[in-house]
């Protein structure tokens, strides 16, 4: 089981057929090593002198417009193959920013609109793309020129600019949701983790780990929802700064929510320690992001912080033969070898997946405590019925309780501790006794049998027996079966209730 659900797991995770990476691999991307930065006044009346003395060349990953206006200059190289296409082509430029392009000298459009200050800047989207008409394009180098500013982020980026690049035209949020839908898969599996780790949570008997992993659905959900969700809406890229505190809090919320859950299920510290143990470890996770240079860092480290610190715990408790903690160090064994494989997508795929087959585990182990504990029930239950049959038998023994019936218009009192079985009759029916005698009273075996104690049952639409007398149960291979009493007599068990005769038989 454990090693079969690690399988299916790597092999999603390290599929790159279903990975995001396919999402860049049709764009022609500028020049990344060289781009020439001239700073940029208002009003903006040409393109500026790219060979001026105040300019400057620079990887494209390192150019800032946080803070001030800009003019880049870049290169995008074409082939004649790549130019002989009829589809429209647009230029796709994502980061935060607001930009105007210009290809080979001819104004592209605008995404928001580039200022000098914050007042003077409209905000554009953080995905854009912008038609390029054919006219402008022609085979070898190509001069993409962008005028950018970016005054209105709450918080500042070490790389603001993530793509500049050629493509078939195609809405941005499309192609991002292209990378991003191998993630989405998942959102199922964690909505129905918050359900059923609720309930247990409000009906189980271990409350705590039902919190535990019903806040743990619900974070690492709204960390999937909030890392899709640029590929889900188009929003102006001074929200890309708040989208990113949200990843990295509930990436920090689903780590260290993780390690509680470990802590509980394979610790026997007390609440008190593990709990303290946690909130040690939520120190070091805040701490690690302060100090991490980029976002990406920041969440990969409060995620990861928390399940490498729980990992010696499941090394731990794997060597001491718990198959539990040998499960979710295979979990974690795939994620880190699918990291090793891709390791630019672990925030965008692989910790979803993880979860996701953790979820799984917990919902077949859960089913499976489910199972065992209604048989357990159940279990319980017959041994009550029985026992409450026994002492049945051993008061009807001693004080058998007594039937008042008509027999050719002469009221007799029977005790129920002679009788050893009852047969219908037609409008009467027939009482036999222990000793082989026999006698027909006015009743039916519906009115009989509210009367009699629980030590008869019925086991035909014909026949009551005193369970008392009852020697042997046979079941025939039709699914019906006989009653052999201790006076001799056979009696049929019909096939609807030969289930329920055999359970209150048992033993």
């Amino acid at each position: 089981m454990k090693y079969s659900l690690t399988a299916i797991l790597f092999v999603f995770l390290a599929n790159p057929a279903i990975s995001p990476v396919a999402y860049a691999q049709s764009l022609n991307w500028v020049e990344m090593d060289a781009v020439r930065v001239c700073p940029a006044t208002e009003p903006i009346a040409d393109l500026p002198d790219f060979d001026a003395p105040e300019c400057e060349t620079m990887p494209l990953h390192g150019v800032n417009p946080q803070g001030r206006m800009i003019w880049i200059a870049a290169s995008l190289m074409l082939s004649e193959s790549e130019l002989a296409t009829d589809r429209p082509l647009g230029l796709f430029v994502s980061g935060a920013m607001s930009t105007s392009l210009y290809m080979n000298g001819t104004y592209l459009g605008q995404n928001g609109q580039a200022g000098q200050n914050r007042a003077s800047e409209i905000p554009g989207a953080m995905d854009s793309v912008v038609f390029v008409p054919p006219s402008t394009l022609h085979p070898g180098n190509n001069e993409l020129v962008l005028l950018m500013s970016a005054h209105h982020s709450l918080i500042s980026f070490e790389y603001p600019i993530h793509i500049v690049a050629l493509g078939e035209f195609a809405g941005p949020t499309e192609r991002i949701i292209r990378a991003y839908w191998p993630s989405l898969i998942n959102f199922g599996v964690f909505l129905l983790g918050i359900i059923i780790f609720g309930v247990s949570a409000v009906r189980g008997d271990d409350r705590e780990n039902g919190v535990i992993l019903a806040l743990l659905a619900l974070f690492v959900t709204a960390q999937l929802v909030t890392e899709t969700s640029r590929g889900l809406i188009s929003y102006a890229y001074p929200m890309h700064a708040w989208r990113m505190l949200g990843v990295t809090g509930f990436a920090a919320m689903t780590g260290l929510l993780f390690l509680a859950h470990v802590l509980k299920r394979f610790s026997t510290w007390r609440w008190t320690f593990r709990w303290g143990l946690s909130a040690l470890v939520s120190l070091v996770v805040v701490a690690a992001i302060w100090l991490a240079p980029s976002y990406d860092p920041k969440a990969i480290f409060a995620l990861f912080i928390p399940i490498g610190i729980a990992i010696p715990g499941l090394v731990y408790r794997g060597l001491k033969t718990d198959r539990n903690a040998l499960i979710y160090l295979g979990l974690i064994a795939a994620v880190g070898i699918a990291y090793l494989i891709h390791p630019r997508w672990i925030l965008d795929v692989y910790v979803y997946y993880f979860f996701s087959a953790l979820m799984l585990v917990l919902f077949f182990q859960q089913a499976l405590a489910l199972i065992r504990a209604r048989r357990s029930a159940r279990s319980e239950t017959a041994r009550a019925e029985r026992l409450q049959m026994a002492l049945q038998q051993a008061h009807q023994k001693s004080d058998p309780a007594q039937l008042q019936l008509t027999s050719a218009g002469k009221m007799e009192r029977i005790d129920t501790g002679r009788i050893a079985h009852i047969q219908a009759a037609g409008d009467y029916i027939e009482l036999h006794f222990k000793g082989g005698k026999s006698a027909l009273f006015t009743s039916s075996l519906n009115e009989i049998e509210a009367k009699l104690p629980d030590t008869f049952l019925r086991v035909h639409r014909s026949h009551i027996v005193n369970t008392a007398f009852i020697d042997q149960l046979e079941r025939h291979a039709s699914g019906v079966g006989r009653l052999t009493l201790s006076s001799g007599a056979e009696i049929p068990v019909s096939r609807r209730i030969m289930p329920s005769v055999r359970s209150a038989l048992a033993d």
